[in-house]
C-alpha cells in the first residue's frame, strides 16, 4: 500500500533483519522496482556492502563500509543489482528497501 505526503506518493517498504557474519551473504536480491534502500549498522564492528558481486572487508572493488552506528542510503541514482554484505565480526543489520 502506498501512502500519500505533502511532497508525493511514499512508496512501499520492506524491512530487513540480516544476521551479518564474517561470510559474505546477500541481503537483497536484483530487483527492478527498486527505488531506494537503506541499511544501518546497529553493530560494534563494520559492516561492508556491494552491489552486483559478493562484498569483502577491504577498501575497493566496489566495497562500501558502513562503520557501526553508521548508515548507507542509496543515492539519487538507485541501483537494482542484488546487495551483498559482510562483516568484520557478527552483529545484526537492519535494512529498509523501498519499491
Amino acid at each position: 500500500m502506498q501512502v500519500m505526503s505533502a511532497l508525493g506518493t511514499i512508496p512501499a517498504a520492506t524491512d530487513r533483519h540480516i544476521a551479518m557474519t564474517t561470510t559474505a551473504q546477500q541481503m537483497a536480491a536484483a530487483n527492478a522496482a527498486r527505488t531506494g534502500f537503506v541499511i544501518v549498522n546497529d553493530t560494534a564492528v563494520n559492516a561492508w556492502i556491494r552491489f552486483g558481486a559478493a562484498a569483502t572487508a577491504t577498501p575497493g572493488n566496489g566495497n562500501i563500509k558502513i562503520p557501526p552506528g553508521g548508515r548507507y542510503e542509496m543515492p539519487l541514482v538507485v541501483d537494482i543489482r542484488a546487495i551483498s554484505i559482510i562483516g568484520e565480526g557478527a552483529g545484526n543489520i537492519t535494512a529498509t528497501e523501498y519499491v
